[in-house]
């Protein structure tokens, strides 16, 4: 009887504890932009609403001369450490739209590897991903997707690169002060296929 008691106070303890250890992507992004940080005893940040799943799926669209296929797949439980996310993650295809020639693709790389956009989190209704292409032309950074409210399957994208690197890096990157990012720096609309 006693060690029924003991097992029944332990599973209550356990799924007492694994809800308290349980937090939203919003509020991860509110823990973030706190002080304090994400507390030291959640160890799931879940998409509780859903909100990542209207972004999976494979997302077109074109500018300056260059045409942008991203496929975004959502990743449940995804970690490695003491925290883990459900996150998007985002491989990417960008060809020349003259001649069609492929100028990047990650379509086939791990998730881990570079050119695959890894997502964090939301921030009001915009999410968040990293992106690392050339980190010795500085092109990388945080890329913001959000649903478009006026057109249906569509999603705007932009891509802040890294303000911290002010150092000259020419010696590095060929063509430094005149390098233009795979991404473009100024917002684009995707549209699902």
């Amino acid at each position: 009887m006693n060690k029924l008691f003991f097992f029944i106070l332990l599973f209550s303890i356990n799924i007492s504890m694994s809800a308290q250890n349980t937090i939203s992507l919003d509020q991860a992004y509110q823990y973030i932009n706190s002080t304090d940080g994400i507390p030291d005893n959640v160890s799931y940040i879940k998409d509780i609403n859903n909100k990542l799943d209207p972004f999976i799926g494979t997302w077109k669209g074109s500018y300056d001369n260059k045409i942008f296929e991203i496929k975004f797949e959502k990743k449940i439980n995804d970690g490695n450490s003491d925290l883990f996310w459900d996150r998007l993650y985002g491989r990417l295809l960008v060809k020349n739209s003259i001649n069609g020639a492929v100028l990047f693709n990650s379509m086939s790389n791990n998730l881990a590897d570079t050119g695959v956009m890894s997502g964090f989190t939301f921030q009001r209704n915009t999410y968040m991903l990293d992106f690392v292409y050339k980190s010795e032309c500085n092109d990388v950074g945080m890329v913001y997707i959000e649903k478009s409210n006026n057109i249906p399957n569509s999603i705007t994208l932009y891509f802040n690169r890294n303000s911290n690197l002010i150092y000259d890096m020419s010696s590095q990157c060929p063509n430094y002060r005149d390098y233009k990012t795979l991404l473009p720096l100024n917002k684009i609309t995707l549209t699902k296929q």
